[in-house]
C-alpha cells in the first residue's frame, strides 16, 4: 500500500506519537500526520491518522471543526498528485454531518486523483439495502440513520453530487454494512 488512512486514532498522540511511530516502523509508511479530534462531554477525542510511503506535499487539519476529526493531504505518487481526505464524521444525525460535509465544501474540488476516505456514519442510495431496512433498525440506527422515519442519504449524496464516485458502487461490491452483526456498538 503507498498510504493508510485511520479513524478512531484514540491516543495516537501520547509519549511523543509513539503508536503512530510504531505503525510507522512496522507497515514501511514512514510518513504521518494525526488530525486531533474535538474533546467530547465525556473527555473522548475521535482522531484520524494518514500513513504514507510517499511524503506529503500539503496537510490541512479540520480540529475543533468536526465532532471527531478530518485531514486532507497532498501526496506525490508515481502517478502524478493524489489529493487524500481521511473523513471521521458526526455519528448522530444526518443533520450533524451535513454540518461538517459544509464546512469542507468549498475544500471538496476533485481535482483529480482526489480520493475521500473514512467513517462517513452515513447510508449510501447506491447500496442495495432491503427493503425492509427501516423495520430493521433499532432505535439508535433510527436517530442515526433517519429523519422522520425516512431513510437518509444526502451526505452521501452531496459528496456524489460534487462528483466523487464512490468506488464500492465502480466495483460492483456495494456491500451494505448497515445494519451489521459484524459490530457490537447497537449504532451499527
Amino acid at each position: 500500500a503507498d498510504f493508510v488512512g485511520l479513524q478512531e486514532a484514540h491516543g495516537f498522540e501520547r509519549d511523543d506519537f509513539k503508536t503512530c511511530k510504531e505503525i510507522a516502523t512496522y507497515t514501511g509508511l514512514t510518513n504521518f500526520v494525526l488530525g486531533i479530534g474535538t474533546k467530547t462531554s465525556s473527555g473522548q477525542q475521535y482522531h484520524v491518522a494518514f500513513f504514507s510511503k510517499h511524503a506529503f506535499i500539503d496537510v490541512k487539519k479540520y480540529e475543533g471543526k468536526f465532532r471527531n476529526a478530518g485531514l486532507k493531504v497532498t501526496i506525490q505518487s508515481d502517478r502524478g498528485r493524489i489529493y487524500l481526505w481521511n473523513l471521521h464524521l458526526n455519528p448522530f444525525t444526518e443533520e450533524d454531518r451535513l454540518k461538517e460535509i459544509e464546512l469542507i465544501s468549498g475544500d471538496l474540488t476533485v481535482e483529480g486523483g482526489e480520493i475521500i476516505l473514512g467513517d462517513l456514519n452515513s447510508l449510501s442510495s447506491q447500496d442495495k439495502y432491503p427493503k425492509d431496512l427501516l423495520e430493521k433498525l433499532n432505535e439508535k440506527q433510527r436517530k442515526k440513520f433517519t429523519t422522520k422515519d425516512k431513510i437518509e442519504y444526502r451526505v452521501i449524496n452531496e459528496i456524489l453530487e460534487k462528483g466523487y464516485l464512490d468506488s464500492a458502487f465502480a466495483c460492483k461490491r456495494n456491500i451494505p454494512t448497515v445494519p451489521t452483526q459484524s459490530n457490537e456498538d447497537i449504532a451499527h
